[in-house]
């Protein structure tokens, strides 16, 4: 018996209780025996409505044995009710859920990401240019930045202190308005004559006479009001040092100290101190008598707030201590009597074993390097990524092994991501990141176009953060470092790459888009869509795309899974066909009739476009990808059928939610002409290249007879960090330009020198 039965004998049961317990007691029955009848019609009524069920299907219902069904005629007619009317009953079919317009399927097996091939990619490096190395070094130092935020920033800066006396710095050194950074040593000016330096740390340098120097100073090196009589320095992050002065005492400055203002305060110790060493993370200072002391710096979890002694386990005195970047292993400590030891950053001590004859230590946030009494250096750590910069896999591992190439060092000093070795004959080595150029040999940006190879045959480049990825015939590569080509996908018919979905994504000539795991070794996915796609652009949390059939779609989430899908909806409708679509920061929309459209607002939870106003047709539409924008700004730039330049400026309105944003963009005409742009870039008939709206001016030009095949560009304005621009051109004749900065390189972990400009 199932759940409704039982419900329907259990009602009947109750009437017939109740009717019996009436006439026990003679009640007058005649106007309840009615409401009685209305009872049990309304409970016919509702079993009928149960035993139609509540799934997604018509459910028939069985007559009970002993009654004999009624056989409906072909004209039924409704029965006359006993006392009124029952409701009613309409069993509906729940329609069936209808499939999702867009959805993920697996890539065929025989399509493979990087394939293995003997097919040469065509593409040729430019020669570098020669370049001197710095020699005379006698002193080495990094600054003590980190990505505080984890934006994946990997910020760094180099100082070298020469024999003569000169101050050499590369690196990031201020984050105003169109500073970049120095990919090359360069001689800090303005130090005090005839107070030479004696100590480096980081952007702080200690003179003969006493002084601290802030060398990275707004207005050039400037002296440290409130220190004077220091006897040594360390540096505890970018903007602050520790210092000890003739009597032992150790003080801290800030930049921001008190109220945000520059500061020096002293330490509340109860010993003198005679050497100190710093990180962000940890203060350890030493006293006369080698007993050890562990007190707090700017970002410590040391639970102490004054310094406090610590024992080694092994008795004996602090022979020598090094701060690192490392939060895990914030410090290294040597005993007289030849024990290492490690503290983390809240002060944790434990025995570690190091290379034998271990003189120093020195850690980024991700490498250790040991280095032994004979000049070699031992390298060990984690996460540093499956390649380096040449696609092979390091020669680094969690378990320390001497390397190979650095050999003959005499000191070594590290930042967040990268490390320094001095060579006992005054040269100077660098491994790790260079996004900053703080590895002092490689080049990180183009003040005027530079030609960095001739790529036979390809077609177009597409910029992404780390690398771009090139078209040649159909088939996709990928140009690393500006030097390095590999092939990603061979045979397919590619006509776009863009960087959406969770990694990056392939649009097919067949209208078919190609989405690549984070995970390069997985397969990859299909998207499927309702028609053909014909273009397709990264958008809010996904991507935006147009169809075959003329529709245009935002279509949310990653390679892990989709979420929603909307259609755009055009107001008034286009003339032309959609051709091109744009999607951040919000959508633009092209045709082929040369009418602009971009989103107002959302209405009734679509994407409503609107029509910019032009005067004549727009030929070329050209976003700037990968800003960061505060509601309002410099959006991008139009060129109309005769060759005018416009600008156009967005204006966002926003409470906080996205379908309650609304956007307005106003046009302004330059009164420019040129024959092609590129993100913000504008190229004349006469090669002219320039962009004068940016954070950075570009003026550049063309060689002359160069004719272009396509071009390119990126900009990357973060909440945080590096900002920057990429422009790619390539030649009729082959030849590949960059213009700003050049692609960011993945660590370099073959030690190279640095060089001079």
């Amino acid at each position: 018996m199932n759940g409704n039965e039982l419900e329907e004998v259990s009602v009947m049961s109750f009437y017939r209780k109740a009717l019996h317990v009436l006439i026990k007691y003679k009640f007058m029955v005649g106007g309840l025996l009615a409401v009685l009848v209305l009872l049990s019609t309304i409970v016919y009524s509702r079993t009928l409505q149960n035993s139609a069920g509540t799934g997604g299907t018509s459910v028939v219902v069985a007559p009970a044995s002993s009654v004999t069904p009624a056989v409906p005629s072909a004209e039924p007619t409704p029965a006359e009710p006993l006392v009124s009317t029952a409701p009613t009953v309409r069993i509906e079919t729940q329609k069936p859920t209808p499939d999702p317009l867009f959805s993920l399927a697996a890539c065929p097996p025989d399509m493979k990401w990087y394939p293995a091939t003997e097919e040469a990619s065509g593409f040729t490096p430019a020669e570098p240019p020669s370049r001197s190395p710095i020699k005379g070094i006698q002193q080495i130092s990094a600054g003590h930045m980190f990505d505080g935020a984890g934006y994946g920033m990997e910020f760094g800066s180099s100082y070298a202190l020469a024999g003569d006396g000169t101050v050499y710095r590369w690196g990031i050194f201020g984050w105003g308005e169109g500073r970049r950074p120095d990919a090359f040593p360069k001689k800090v000016e303005g130090l005090p004559e005839g107070d030479p330096v004696i100590q480096l740390e980081g952007r702080f340098a200690l003179v003969d006479s006493g002084g601290v120097i802030d060398m990275n100073a707004e207005r050039g090196p400037e002296k440290i009001a409130g220190l004077s009589g220091v006897k040594s320095i360390a540096q505890a992050d970018d903007v602050s040092v520790f210092t000890i002065d003739s009597d032992g005492v150790i003080k801290l400055y800030s930049m921001y100290g008190q109220e945000g203002k520059p500061a020096v305060k002293r330490v509340e110790a109860s010993f003198r101190a005679v050497s100190v060493t710093a990180s962000p993370y940890i203060m350890l200072a030493v006293d006369s008598k080698g007993m050890l002391w562990v007190g707090q710096s700017t970002l410590s979890s040391v639970p102490n707030a004054d310094s406090a002694p610590l024992e080694l386990p092994d008795g004996g005195k602090v022979a020598r201590m090094e701060a690192t970047m490392s939060y895990e292993e914030a410090a290294y400590i040597l005993s007289d009597k030849g024990s290492w030891y490690t503290m983390n950053g809240s002060g944790a001590l434990k025995p570690t074993v190091l290379p034998q004859g271990t003189t120093q230590v020195a850690a980024t946030s991700r490498l250790t390097a040991a280095l032994d009494k004979d000049g070699y250096v031992w390298v060990w750590g984690k996460d540093l990524g499956a390649y380096d910069q040449f696609g092979v896999k390091p020669a680094i591992t969690e378990t320390p092994q001497r390397h190979p190439a650095l050999n003959n060092v005499a000191a070594l000093t590290a930042g967040s991501d990268h490390l320094l070795a001095l060579t006992a004959d005054g040269r100077v080595l660098t491994i790790g990141s260079n996004m900053y150029g703080q590895l002092g040999r490689q080049p990180i940006f183009a003040d005027d176009l530079l030609a960095i190879g001739t790529w036979k045959g390809v077609d177009a480049l597409f910029p992404t953060y780390g690398r771009a990825y090139a078209l040649k015939a159909g088939d996709v590569w990928t140009l690393q470092d500006g030097t390095v080509a590999k092939p990603v996908l061979l045979g397919e018919k590619a006509k776009k790459v863009i960087m959406a979905l969770g990694h990056f994504s392939v649009l097919l000539e067949d209208g078919r888009l190609m989405v690549a795991n984070p995970d390069e070794t997985e397969p990859c996915k299909l998207l499927q869509t309702p028609a053909p796609i014909t273009d397709v652009s990264v958008a809010l949390n996904g991507v935006l795309m147009a169809l075959s059939d003329g529709s245009v779609f935002h279509v949310e989430g990653s390679i892990s899974g989709l979420g929603n899908s909307v259609e755009l909806r055009f107001d008034p409708k286009p003339k032309g066909k959609v051709i091109e679509v744009s999607g951040d920061p919000i959508p633009f929309v092209r045709t082929d009739q040369g009418e602009l459209y971009f989103k107002e607002r959302t209405q009734d939870g679509a994407p409503l476009m609107r029509l910019v106003s032009f005067e004549v047709p727009v030929e070329m539409w050209s976003p700037m990808h990968y800003v960061f924008f505060d509601g309002i700004g410099y959006i991008g730039k139009a060129l109309d059928v005769n060759g005018q330049v416009y600008e156009v400026e967005l204006k966002l309105q926003r409470d906080g939610t996205n379908d309650n944003e609304t956007a307005s963009v106003q046009v302004k005409k330059t009164g420019r002409s040129a024959i092609r742009l590129t993100g913000g870039v504008e190229i004349g008939q006469d090669g002219r290249i320039r962009d004068l709206n940016g954070s950075f001016k570009v003026e550049a030009r063309l060689p002359a007879g160069v004719r272009l095949r396509s071009s390119a560009s990126m900009y990357h304005y973060p909440i945080e960090g590096r900002t920057f621009f990429q422009h790619l051109f390539v030649a009729e004749d082959d030849t590949v330009y960059w213009l700003g900065a050049l692609p960011y390189r993945n660590s370099l972990l073959t030690p190279g020198e640095v060089v001079l400009p």
